[in-house]
């Protein structure tokens, strides 16, 4: 299949379950063009996210080599990625992580901020209080996007996700547009790709995320590159619903998604 899954999680992420010999043999076994293992390092103040990647890092960067060995020879391409949260938060510690080892892509994502615990972990109390909580939100990314260089800003509608009982009236967050089209411009300005994320799917969302309406937004402005992710943590996740993804992506006029090697992009038709 012409799909790339380039947000994936191994057991070198601290939230997620599968080995990396799993997702490989599940990506070459599903025909996909390739995957990146994206597992996460987060900035949190209490150092939770760091200190759990930092103590495989003997180990991960052979179990990589050992995918890319075993189920990345043929049509299947496994790349070695990595998830920052936050990373604005600390500037010189996120570039000594880039520097440390040679990722092929790098996804920037925002899954906490100062005032707010991890976000898929609280409670906004009411719709008002998802709409106060995306003035922050959007603020915040904006200045990540702004203030660290990276190459696909993760799941830009994450929040989401657990918002349910709150936003069943506006899933695709059309009262949010003022506040993401700085994000947006931001973007595009700095040529970052916008992921489409399929892991609202598992949950209560009934299209990946972002909306449609984001998409063509980011395209009107000139954006040309989009990823699909599945944010898999588990096995058998790799490349969920990409049929939707694929179908969402072409209906917002895009003709290709975009992957990565050694940091460059490269273009795959859909």
């Amino acid at each position: 299949m012409p799909w790339c899954d380039l947000h994936t999680h191994t057991v070198f992420s601290h939230d997620a379950r599968q080995l990396p010999d799993q997702l490989g043999l599940d990506a070459l076994q599903k025909g996909l063009f390739g995957i990146a293992v994206t597992d996460h390092y987060d900035f949190y103040a209490d150092k939770s996210g760091s200190s759990y990647y930092e103590s495989f890092r003997d180990r991960r960067p052979g179990a990589v080599r050992r995918m890319q060995s075993l189920y990345g020879g043929g049509a299947t391409r496994i790349w070695y990625g990595i998830e920052l949260g936050q990373p604005h938060h600390n500037v010189k510690a996120a570039l000594r992580v880039l520097e440390q080892e040679d990722f092929d892509v790098v996804i920037g994502s925002l899954h906490s901020m100062p005032g707010f615990t991890h976000f898929l972990r609280t409670d906004y109390g009411s719709r008002e209080g998802c709409m106060t909580f995306f003035g922050h939100y959007f603020r915040e990314m904006l200045a990540m996007v702004e203030n660290f260089e990276f190459d696909i800003l993760g799941h830009l509608d994450y929040p989401v996700r657990v918002m349910g009982k709150y936003m069943q009236d506006d899933p695709e967050l059309r009262a949010c547009r003022d506040m993401i089209l700085p994000v947006l411009e931001a973007c595009v300005r700095r040529d970052v790709a916008l992921e489409v994320n399929t892991a609202g799917l598992r949950r209560w969302l009934t299209t990946p995320g972002p909306a449609r309406w984001v998409l063509e937004e980011y395209r009107a402005m000139g954006g040309d590159k989009v990823t699909m992710g599945s944010d898999a943590h588990v096995c058998g996740h790799c490349a969920y619903r990409f049929d939707a993804a694929a179908e969402l992506i072409r209906s917002a006029g895009f003709d290709h998604t975009v992957y990565y090697e050694g940091r460059q992009p490269r273009v795959l038709p859909l």
